[in-house]
């Protein structure tokens, strides 16, 4: 019953806010109303009432005493004449006449009483009528000579109070609920205009012009969702440009296979039959990719798809009902808009926005067993993930077809595992958290496959003629050349290597490698080796190769001063209030000098040792085309540029802020913030640093600066002794691979 209760309740309960808010205001008032109501009619209204009506029982029963002492017509007559003048009592004397057996019916409430004052008054026979029509009260009472027939006006039974009472309760009731009610729209408004646009943002429509407003917790939320809708905006944004580099993504595995097959051809001649068919294969892949794309591009009209085609997007169709249209193959249009206007450096206008959207959505894409047909002109279809998860599916279908079971396939973002290597369980797939203080999962796959959301900063910028690719130097290309030298070893060497080869495919690099040192830690037996070599970064010249002895290590800190809540008014407050800014500034310039050296000694590293400084001696920074001009007096006085760079250490100001650099205002602000960061060599004493920076900040008068290890606060520096064996070995190999 009580759920049955609810349900009712929920059912003609209104949806909306602003009848659920003025039911709140209405039902308190309306029951205070029927409360006072009832008080006033049931003990006030029957008080007055029962006055009255023993009033008007008084002028009666005087006029009938009257008549009744002084019998004699000529006093009788004297005595109804005075009651009508005085009493507003119209008596009239019926000699002889006696009261019909059945009295009048007694039925409301003021017959009730008029006939109780009566009966307490009269002991003699009486009937009283209050349903004539003249809008008089008739009272009969049987006298000994006859009936004394009074009519009195029916007002005097009632009382005005209840009429006045009753109008000026509903009246007040009345406009406190109107001027309520135009407060409450007033407060309900913004509620509405953030539903909407929080709608809008939702459905993907363009943004709606929206604007914080109403009480302070309402511009609170207006805020903060104006600030989250920034941010997803920007993340779909970068998600949109890596999804502008998928038909790349899903050629990357077929582009290795045939690079290794191709150097394979040339090393193994007698696996010519093999390889060919290995290629057939891979072609019969690149072309279901090109009818892909093919597809994607196409302006309508019904058109054939292969059989894997067709599972595919009817596949994908599935996913976008099942998730209402959150995963869209048919986003092709928003794309390729977004890649032109990274082209331009421009963002399309509403009316280039428009006319992609009316091509946006799978309504527009009839789809049957082995056909497709585009409703509306300009659909593109982009099939991301599940494409690129296809194409990994079919890989491993061709490898193991060929007699290849123990592979891991990345396909940029999604990894495919095939059967395990020897000896093991699985293949351990490290997966990066999210924060830096998150965990960090390690996975092992056997024929199964992870996908994870890639590097949300991919993106390709293209200036003037030349072209930057996100991971084609640092560090897919390097990873590329190692797998096709390991099967040119292998090929040259009868199919083996002639020693081990672990590998470890680590992708949190750009947030400071998390977990990586708990997933070496758990597994170091597997992972002993006599040589660790780390594939990473680029040439420092495109047309020479480079050997890496070590990087330097980064500490990241942030100088903070709070000096107040808010800005104020330099014209008021200019000159007695400090500037946090000016403050933070002249601290900076206590760290670091005018051309860059660090002012610190706790932040110097020791001096570089010898073999270090003819180790780099001879490198020259700088010398590509593009590459920015060194400038010959920036950092410590009396080193060499590639010194300066590999083997010393620099502190570096990030990023500062102090008040709306994008909007300034004539105000002072009330804190700055700067993010710092010192490049460190081997040696330096990287476990003191915040305590180094805290005791000069202090030293110098500069107390009320906080200082903070940022996110991502520390890596290690790492060097290899040039005068290493292993060195000398990398060299040698070097100069007789490239000359």
């Amino acid at each position: 019953m009580a759920a049955t209760g609810t349900r009712l309740i929920k059912r003609f309960t209104p949806k909306r806010l602003f009848w659920r808010s003025l039911l709140i205001l209405l039902i308190p008032m309306v029951l205070l109303q029927g409360v006072v109501a009832y008080i006033f009619f049931e003990r006030h209204w029957d008080t007055v009432s029962r006055r009255l009506a023993l009033g008007l029982t008084g002028d009666i029963v005087y006029v009938m005493r009257t008549i009744q002492k002084y019998p004699e017509d000529e006093f009788r007559e004297w005595t109804l004449r005075a009651a009508h003048r005085e009493m507003q009592v119209n008596a009239v004397f019926e000699k002889g006449a006696h009261l019909p057996a059945e009295a009048p019916p007694i039925s409301r409430k003021m017959d009730r009483l008029l006939h109780h004052a009566l009966s307490e008054r009269l002991v003699i026979p009486f009937h009283i009528d209050t349903r004539r029509d003249d809008r008089n009260i008739s009272i009969r009472i049987e006298l000994k000579e006859g009936v004394l027939n009074i009519l009195t006006p029916r007002k005097r039974m009632f009382s005005t109070t209840v009429n006045i009472f009753v109008l000026w309760m509903v009246g007040t009731a009345l406009v406190v609920t109107g001027i309520a009610i135009f407060f409450l729209r007033n407060q309900i408004q913004p509620i509405r205009r953030l539903a909407a646009a929080a709608e809008a943002f939702g459905k993907g429509r363009p943004e709606v012009d929206f604007k914080p407003g109403g009480a302070s917790e309402i511009r609170q939320a207006g805020a903060a969702f104006l600030d989250m809708r920034e941010r997803i905006a920007r993340h779909i944004d970068q998600r949109t440009e890596m999804l502008a580099g998928v038909s790349h993504d899903l050629r990357t595995p077929l582009t290795r296979i045939k690079l290794q097959l191709t150097m394979l051809r040339e090393t193994s001649p007698d696996a010519g039959t093999e390889i060919s068919d290995l290629e057939s294969d891979i072609a019969e892949m690149e072309k279901m990719i090109d009818e892909y794309l093919d597809f994607a591009r196409g302006q309508g009209g019904e058109t054939p798809v292969p059989a894997d085609l067709s599972a595919l997007l009817l596949r994908s169709r599935e996913l976008s009902e099942m998730t209402g249209g959150a995963f869209d193959p048919s986003v092709g249009p928003y794309v390729r808009l977004w890649r032109r206007a990274r082209r331009a450096v421009e963002l399309p206008d509403a009316e280039r926005l428009s006319e992609a959207a009316s091509s946006v959505g799978m309504e527009h894409l009839e789809l049957s067993e082995g056909r497709a047909r585009l409703l509306v002109e300009g659909v593109r279809l982009d099939l991301g993930a599940i494409a690129k998860g296809y194409a990994l599916d079919e890989a491993l279908a061709v490898l193991e077809g060929r007699g290849l079971h123990r592979v891991l396939i990345d396909g940029g973002g999604d990894v495919l595992a095939g059967a395990p290597p020897p000896n093991i369980s699985g293949w351990v797939v490290a997966v990066s958290p999210l924060g830096a203080d998150g965990p960090v999962w390690a996975i092992e796959l056997k024929r199964q496959a992870i996908a994870t959301s890639g590097d949300a900063s991919q993106f390709v910028v293209i200036e003037g003629e030349r072209w930057y690719g996100r991971g084609t130097a640092d560090n897919k290309g390097q990873h590329t050349l190692n797998f096709a030298a390991l099967a040119s070893v292998i090929a040259a060497r009868g199919g083996t290597l002639g020693y081990n080869v672990k590998l470890i495919l680590e992708m949190g690099e750009e947030t400071g490698s998390p977990g990586l040192k708990a997933v070496c830690e758990a597994h170091r037996d597997r992972l002993a080796a006599d040589l660790f070599i780390a594939s990473d970064g680029p040439r420092l010249s495109a047309d020479s190769p480079t050997l890496f002895l070590g990087s330097r290590g980064s500490f990241n800190f942030d100088l903070r001063l709070r000096a107040r809540d808010g800005a104020h008014h330099s014209g008021n407050w200019g000159g007695v209030l400090s500037n946090p800014a000016t403050r933070l500034a002249n601290a900076w310039s206590t760290l670091v000098d005018a051309h860059g050296r660090i002012l610190i000694d706790g932040l110097r590293p020791p001096a570089i040792p010898t073999a270090v400084k003819e180790a780099v001696a001879s490198l020259e920074v700088g010398a590509t085309p593009g590459d920015p001009t060194v400038d010959p007096n920036w950092g410590e006085p009396g080193l060499l540029p590639p010194e300066r760079l590999f083997a010393w250490n620099t502190l570096e100001l990030l990023a500062i802020k102090a008040g709306n650099p994008d909007a300034p205002v004539n105000a002072i602000p009330g804190e700055a913030y700067a993010h710092c960061q010192l490049r460190f060599v081997v040696g330096s004493d990287r476990e003191r640093f915040l305590d180094h920076l805290r005791q000069h900040l202090d030293a110098h008068g500069f107390e009320d600066i906080e200082v903070s290890s940022a996110r991502m606060s520390q890596m290690n520096a790492t060097r290899l002794d040039p005068t290493d064996p292993w060195v000398t070995w990398a060299l040698a190999s070097m100069r007789e691979s490239s000359g």
